[in-house]
Parts: structure tokens; C-alpha cells; sequence
């Protein structure tokens, strides 16, 4: 492994990392309704901006952590976020020709499919969540897109032949 695919790889999982932790962060609910979902964002980043990467099985394996972590039914997250980095890899050659706020656009309702599968799973098997907490970070996780989508794909760029 070269430097800069060690570097790339770093900063793969470090981005993961903060995104699952600023996810399951305990905030008031003033800020809650508002705080965007870092993971699904950032791990269609990494889907979109490095196709390579190993991001239906990171999905998988952050899904089942946020599970655990938020309570929630073994398996729910999990499935959403494979199924939402697994669409957007495979959208990735349409969703590269646009700007990035056409992309968040695009992928709104891709994430808005990802929170009915939760919520859908949720009334099936009667686990209760609020409502508000689920639903109202939809806006803010669109908004964000463009920076965070544009953090990630300098993260994710290969050298030039030049460089060293």
C-alpha cells in the first residue's frame, strides 16, 4: 500500500468515524430535529466519490452499530444504508454530471425512501420513534450535501501523475 491510498484509506475511515459518531451523539431535542444525518451523508459521499471504496459493507457494519447504540431494531439501519450506498453507486454515473446541489436534489428522494424503510419497519414491528427526529433532519441532511460531498471528493481525488 502506497502512501496515498494509505492516506485516502484514513481518511475513509476517520470521515466514517466522526459521521457515526456525530450521529449517535446524545443532543437536546431543539438541536436533534435540526442535526442532519451525518452517516447516510457521508457515506453516500464515499459511494458517490470513490467507488472503490468498501462502502456497503462499512453501511452494513454502521448500521448495525447504530442499532445497537440507538435501540432501534437489529438490522434496520443496516439494510437502509446498503440499499441507499448501493443505489447511489450505481447512479454514480449520472449523478457525477451534475452540480452539487442538482445531486442533492437527486438524492433526496433516495433518502426519503431510506427514513420510510425505518419508519415502515418501525410500525411493522411496533417500535415507537419520534416522528420529528426522524423526519425533520431531511432539509438540513439535503443542505449539507453540497459541503460535505465536496469535503469527500478532495479527500477522495487521486494524484496527478506528476506529483509524488
Amino acid at each position: 500500500m502506497n502512501w496515498e491510498s494509505a492516506k485516502k484509506a484514513s481518511a475513509f475511515i476517520l470521515t466514517l468515524l466522526v459521521a457515526f459518531l456525530l450521529q449517535t451523539v446524545a443532543l437536546p431535542y431543539p438541536v436533534a430535529i435540526i442535526w442532519p444525518n451525518w452517516t447516510l451523508l457521508v457515506l453516500s459521499g464515499w459511494a458517490l466519490n470513490a467507488p472503490r471504496a468498501p462502502s456497503m459493507f462499512v453501511g452494513l457494519v454502521l448500521g448495525v452499530a447504530m442499532d445497537v447504540q440507538l435501540n432501534c431494531i437489529l438490522g434496520e439501519h443496516a439494510l437502509g444504508l446498503v440499499l441507499v450506498t448501493y443505489t447511489v453507486a450505481k447512479m454514480r454515473g449520472m449523478l457525477v454530471l451534475y452540480e452539487r446541489w442538482r445531486t442533492a436534489l437527486i438524492l433526496a428522494p433516495l433518502w426519503t425512501g431510506y427514513l420510510l424503510l425505518l419508519s415502515m419497519i418501525d410500525h411493522t414491528t411496533g417500535h415507537v420513534a419520534n416522528p420529528a427526529l426522524r423526519w425533520w433532519p431531511l432539509p438540513m441532511t439535503i443542505i449539507m450535501w453540497p459541503a460535505v460531498d465536496t469535503l469527500i471528493a478532495r479527500l477522495s481525488l487521486k494524484p496527478t501523475s506528476g506529483s509524488t
